[in-house]
């Protein structure tokens, strides 16, 4: 015979074996589970879902807040009221100056130690920027100040925003 056939019968015969003696021991172990407890309690199991009852309110709306609200003296278009409850201002009265546009989203995610200062990592309205202290950045805003924990931002009227580092989210 050929070497590759007696490698072939041998490889046969093993698995045959095996096939054998693992039905031998599957007979076996089934014998000896009868005086174990199982190890998966199957009265645990929940055999059907449980039916979950509908929210009492809806979690994103104002109703419940505004509910409060009408409780502490306030009227459902959230006008600013003093302490005794009076209305502060004229509410209907228009301001005379147009309102600028919203301040932009600054956060200050981390510091950066070199040679020359410290440059600080920020994220202003979303994008990446390392800046160092005194460079502009956009809309009209400059750096101020960049320390370990804080980086400050001055608007375009000359306002110092102080930023807390909150490094990364995630």
């Amino acid at each position: 015979m050929c070497p590759k056939n007696k490698r072939v019968e041998f490889a046969a015969a093993a698995v045959l074996l095996g096939t054998a003696m693992a039905a031998a021991g599957d007979a076996a172990a089934l014998k000896g589970q009868a005086d174990r407890p199982p190890l998966v309690r199957r009265d645990l199991i929940p055999t059907a879902p449980k039916k979950i009852s509908p929210p009492k309110r809806d979690p994103f709306t104002t109703q419940f807040f505004m509910e409060i609200a009408g409780g502490l003296g306030l009227t459902p278009a959230g006008e600013p009221r003093d302490v005794q409850g009076a209305p502060q201002g004229d509410p209907g009265a228009a301001s005379a100056e147009p309102a600028g546009p919203p301040p932009p989203d600054i956060r200050y995610v981390g510091c950066i130690l070199g040679r020359i200062g410290r440059t600080g990592l920020i994220l202003f309205d979303g994008q990446a920027l390392a800046v160092s202290s005194g460079e502009e950045l956009p809309r009209g805003w400059k750096t101020g100040a960049i320390t370990e924990t804080s980086f400050e931002a001055i608007d375009p009227d000359g306002n110092i925003r102080r930023i807390l580092l909150e490094g990364e989210r995630k």
